[in-house]
């Protein structure tokens, strides 16, 4: 047997004691203007350009507790009557409600709206609809105590469900994110139940505190003249309670008002009397039905008339007064 050299030895137990490992390389910050490639198990394909998202449980969470012009405007009333809590007063107090509600989406949930996501988007290009959507929309599961017990609605590029929705509900959800993203669109489509554009108008201080907002539609930036009292008035709708939150969903305060506005086309404002707004009952207008049609009672907003008309249309229901369906359809096609 040779004998072993101590000196070779010696130099390798110094070179493994003297090598360190070289540390990781720091991770560069996702691009906001170019972020990762979403799992494609989660996205849906929707109209050419924009896919339909199944959010995760976090992302979600994030997305619900972001401030936005809705959460921005939310009343005394909606912080409290929202959150369920009277003690609710700022605005991050919902934000933090709001992220507590997201939830996780099954696969079942997934498989089931994927199918209903499509066979929208087949009804859309059989009828040769021109829309044009945000590159992501965005779905989100929550329990939906954040909105009274709501079944679905919006904010952002984003619809919040809870759950298994029907058809229905989607499509009327995403009208919403169709106006919100194309204004122009918008004009267009509130002038074919009779309400112009104006200038974005401020609730009187004096019932304030009272709004009932709704995501889908916060602002008032379209008027409607109608016949009141045998005079014709220029007016907008509105939601208020009578009363402080007192328990329970907001939805049992809920009142719908005609409030009349006064002003030049770029310069709209309630008209006040001792420093309250002029308000109305809807039955109020002699010629409401007529102005906006008796296709749907769900009134709250002309967005919520014209996204009614939107699942109407794609589902080819029979109506009283298709002439607004059409007239929709035609701005739809056009764009």
């Amino acid at each position: 047997m040779k004998k072993l050299s101590i000196y070779p030895l010696l130099l390798l137990i110094i070179m493994a004691a003297c090598t360190v490992e070289e540390p990781n390389p720091p991770q560069e910050p996702e691009d906001p203007e170019n972020p990762a490639p979403r799992d494609p198990e989660i996205e849906v394909p929707f109209i050419e350009g924009t896919n339909i998202v199944f959010t995760p449980l976090e992302e979600a969470a994030e997305r619900l507790g972001t401030s936005d012009s809705y959460t921005e405007l939310l009343s005394k009333f909606d912080l409290a009557s929202r959150t369920k809590n009277k003690a609710s007063t700022e605005e991050e107090d919902y934000l933090t409600y709001a992220s507590q509600q997201a939830q996780a989406w099954t696969e079942e949930e997934k498989t089931v709206l994927e199918e209903r996501i499509l066979g929208i988007k087949d009804k859309i290009e059989a009828m040769g609809l021109q829309l044009e959507f945000p590159e992501e929309i965005l779905l989100i599961k929550s329990t939906m105590e954040e909105e009274g017990g709501a079944v679905s609605y919006t904010r952002e590029n984003y619809i919040v469900v809870r759950g298994l929705v029907n058809e229905s509900f989607l499509i009327h959800e995403l009208f919403h994110i169709l106006t919100r993203f194309k204004p122009e669109v918008r004009k267009d489509l509130f002038e074919t139940i009779n309400f112009y554009e104006s200038n974005r108008i401020a609730y009187p201080e004096s019932i304030r505190d009272f709004v009932i907002t709704n995501p889908d539609a916060p602002f008032l930036e379209h008027t409607i003249t109608l016949q009141i009292d045998g005079q014709s008035e220029e007016v907008v709708f509105i939601l208020i309670s009578e009363e402080e939150w007192d328990g329970g969903s907001f939805f049992t305060y809920l009142k719908q008002r005609l409030m009349f506005v006064e002003g030049g086309d770029d310069d709209k404002q309630a008209t006040l009397v001792d420093n309250m707004p002029v308000l109305k009952n809807f039955a109020a207008a002699t010629d409401l039905k007529q102005k906006i049609g008796d296709n749907t009672s769900y009134t709250l907003h002309p967005e919520e008339i014209l996204a009614e008309h939107f699942v109407m249309l794609l589902q080819e229901a029979e109506v009283p007064e298709p002439s607004y369906l059409e007239a929709m359809k035609t701005v739809l096609q056009q764009q």
